[in-house]
């Protein structure tokens, strides 16, 4: 092994790194008898520190990666509660009319309503994630289906003085 490839050994997966890290653990822990069985008494008494330093490396490597991916996910768990967050607090900073067409899909029990394409209310609504267009094709008369989000359906359901007095408005759907 040459400087120039220690890179590609670091390249390794962490199942070859795994089972290396068991292989020499083997040759370092296990008891003279079980090393006799085996064979290797001379191999281990004659590079048992060589042994040693890969066992090391690969477990060091095995938890680096192990730590990067606990990381990886906190990271991603945070990013979600943060953008929960947000959605949940743009549902406090409704309009009326946004509130209404919202109090549809809780009042009818249901997690999808028919809109009209060209609706400015719902377009807002779908593009802040909380609705969703479920079809692309639609009907003349009943327009097209759109889905609560499962986040804002939850929300809502836990929260229902967020709609208030959505039924004010007078929209016609």
């Amino acid at each position: 092994m040459n400087l120039p490839n220690i890179p590609e050994w670091l390249k390794i997966s962490s199942v070859h790194l795994l089972a290396i890290a068991i292989a020499a653990g083997v040759l370092i822990f296990a008891p003279a008898r079980v090393l006799e069985i085996l064979g290797v008494t001379g191999f281990v008494a004659g590079y048992r520190m060589w042994v040693g330093f890969v066992f090391l490396v690969c477990v060091a490597l095995l938890l680096a990666r192990a730590g990067a991916g606990v990381f990886e996910f906190a990271k991603k768990r945070i990013q979600q509660r943060r953008t929960l967050r947000r959605w949940q607090r743009r549902l406090h900073e409704l309009t009326p009319e946004e509130k209404e067409v919202l109090e549809g899909y809780v009042l009818e029990n249901t997690r999808t309503q028919y809109f009209q394409l060209e609706d400015g209310v719902i377009q807002g609504l779908a593009a802040e994630t909380i609705i969703t267009r479920a079809a692309s094709v639609g009907d003349v008369f009943k327009g097209f289906a759109y889905n609560i989000q499962p986040w804002a359906w939850r929300y809502l359901k836990e929260h229902p003085t967020v709609l208030g007095d959505a039924g004010s408005s007078g929209r016609v759907r």
